[in-house]
């Protein structure tokens, strides 16, 4: 094989791991932050309930309500 081939091969093979780690990443990203909104959520509406505040709850974050 030559030289050529494999630096092509190596830059094809790169390429495709760093999309594929950014993806990830953004997707970790966003699941954090909807773990994050909805620990807050839950602790909004324990609040809310020891408080023994009147109907409604809470509005549950956007973020869980979207249809992806």
């Amino acid at each position: 094989m030559s030289d050529a081939v494999v630096v092509a091969l190596v830059g094809v093979v790169g390429t495709g791991l760093v999309t594929w780690v950014g993806a990830l990443t953004r997707r970790i990203r966003r699941l954090e932050a909807e773990n994050r909104a909805l620990w807050l959520w839950a602790r909004s509406l324990v609040d809310h309930i020891y408080r023994r505040k009147p109907p409604p709850p809470p509005p549950a974050p956007e973020s869980i309500t979207d249809d992806d």
